[in-house]
């Protein structure tokens, strides 16, 4: 932690979320689930958009899609290690139901959480705890 003063008695931060996807209808379902939970949320629809928000350091977790067009999750993920190791320590990945042999052993070796889409509230509310949100 830097410096600075902690929050004061009886309030809480929120928790700053970054989401990476290029679904424009996933960013509104997961923003509406995130502020439910509390949590102030930023949305990119690129990953260059997303590796330049992530890598400012300003997020407690970035949820990032594997495959996007321009820029997908493992050179995003890749280019966070590199230029800011502690924003890839905050990046965990979403991907969609089918995943190769390749993106598999990719998730096994980063050891980031990965949540499964489809997914709905519970799934994301248990996948934020994971995370370390409390979302009661």
């Amino acid at each position: 932690a830097g410096a600075g003063g902690g929050e004061p008695a009886g309030t809480r931060a929120r928790v700053r979320v970054l989401v990476i996807d290029d679904e424009p209808g996933l960013h509104r379902a997961i923003r509406r689930v995130l502020e439910y939970f509390g949590c102030e949320v930023t949305t990119s629809s690129t990953g260059e958009g997303g590796l330049a928000l992530a890598a400012s350091g300003e997020y407690d977790i970035i949820l990032c899609d594997i495959r996007m067009p321009d820029l997908d999750g493992r050179e995003l993920y890749d280019r966070l290690e590199r230029e800011a190791p502690a924003a890839a320590r905050r990046l965990a990945f979403m991907t969609g139901d089918t995943i190769s042999d390749e993106i598999r052993v990719f998730l096994k070796a980063t050891g980031r959480p990965t949540l499964a889409k489809p997914f709905g509230r519970e799934q994301l509310a248990a996948f934020l705890r994971r995370m370390g949100v409390e979302t009661a």
